[in-house]
């Protein structure tokens, strides 16, 4: 009697078996159609995610590019000709009462088509444009462009290339006469910032600590508003043409050397440069160029570290020169 149910159990065990394999391979197949969605969605994240970051990467540079345009001046506007932003220029001279021989001084643009100055819509204001060959058109660059350096690295570059760099980021604004000399004290004055701020020398080494350079003292808006007007800058004081007659940055904290294109300024009203008590200034020797000056009254290095003799020729000029004890000059005032 048991025999037909051992029959019957064992007709129906594979039958569960197969049951069970079919169940596995349909919860395989559900797990797997669960992964493959769950890849699917990570992958969508991920290139969403790009997309994103890719949108705000290329809003953020071209609103950073259309922003150095904007400083240098819309190249894309229409630009007057040349000419006829010279004859309104001397229709100005002659309708002016201070029509004098310093209008020929001002900036010739019909050289090249950068110097072209550039008027932005809603902006009353006029800045130009100024290239390499500005400076060495209007006879600006003392080395007739070969000052210009490079380099590979920032280090490698000298004070006039970086000098050159803030003109051709942001120009110059276009107001009044003397254009010219406007233009040639702004790149003095740039280069005398580059050349004496944080600069190591050997003097630095010996008066800070080794590989100790200090910053200039202020150097807003020197290095922090270079489209500002010079007059504004610390240190700096002009006559009501706009023109430099004075630099005073006495304990300044300048080191370095001091610039052979500050020579640029004699062709001004400049009458007084004070950088007594830079400890920092020395390197070389008294600097040469103040030898070029001719209209200087009052010139004082006193309290510096210059060493050695004053160039003869200092004492051919009218200038009153203060000087450190360190220096030896007969027609000097020395410190006490």
């Amino acid at each position: 009697m048991n025999e037909p149910d051992e029959e019957v159990v064992h007709d129906q065990l594979p039958s569960s078996i197969e049951d069970i394999k079919l169940n596995i391979e349909q919860q395989e197949k559900r797990n797997k159609r669960k992964y493959v969605c769950k890849k699917h969605l990570v992958v969508r994240a991920i290139v969403i995610s790009i997309m994103i970051v890719t949108f705000f990467l290329s809003s953020f540079f071209i609103g950073f590019g259309v922003g150095r345009r904007g400083r240098r001046g819309s190249t894309n506007n229409t630009k007057q000709p040349a000419t006829n932003d010279t004859n309104n220029s001397n229709n100005n001279n002659n309708n002016s009462e201070n029509n004098n021989e310093n209008d020929s001084n001002d900036i010739d643009i019909d050289t090249e088509p950068s110097d072209v100055p550039v008027e932005e819509e809603g902006d009353s204001s006029t800045r130009i444009p100024i290239s390499k060959e500005s400076l060495i058109n209007q006879g600006i660059a003392l080395q007739n462009g070969n000052e210009f350096v490079k380099g590979i690295t920032p280090l490698q570059q000298t004070y006039q290339y970086k000098a050159l760099q803030v003109l051709e980021d942001y120009g110059m604004e276009k107001t009044g006469n003397n254009l010219k000399q406007k233009l040639a004290q702004r790149y003095a004055l740039l280069c005398l910032f580059f050349s004496t701020n944080r600069v190591r020398t050997d003097v630095t080494d010996q008066e800070f600590g080794y590989g100790t350079t200090p910053a200039w003292q202020v150097i807003d808006p020197w290095h922090l508003d270079w489209d500002s007007n010079v007059c504004t800058w610390y240190g700096i004081a002009c006559d009501q043409n706009g023109l430099v007659i004075r630099i005073e940055l006495v304990e300044h904290f300048l080191t370095g050397y001091v610039p052979n294109e500050l020579v640029l300024l004699d062709d001004g009203p400049i009458s007084v440069i004070d950088f007594g008590n830079n400890r920092g200034l020395g390197q070389g020797g008294f600097p040469t160029v103040f030898t070029k000056f001719n209209n200087l009254d009052y010139l004082s290095v006193a309290g510096c570290s210059f060493s050695g003799d004053v160039p003869d020729g200092i004492c051919a000029k009218k200038t009153t020169v203060w000087i450190n004890c360190e220096l030896q000059c007969d027609c000097c005032k020395s410190c006490a």
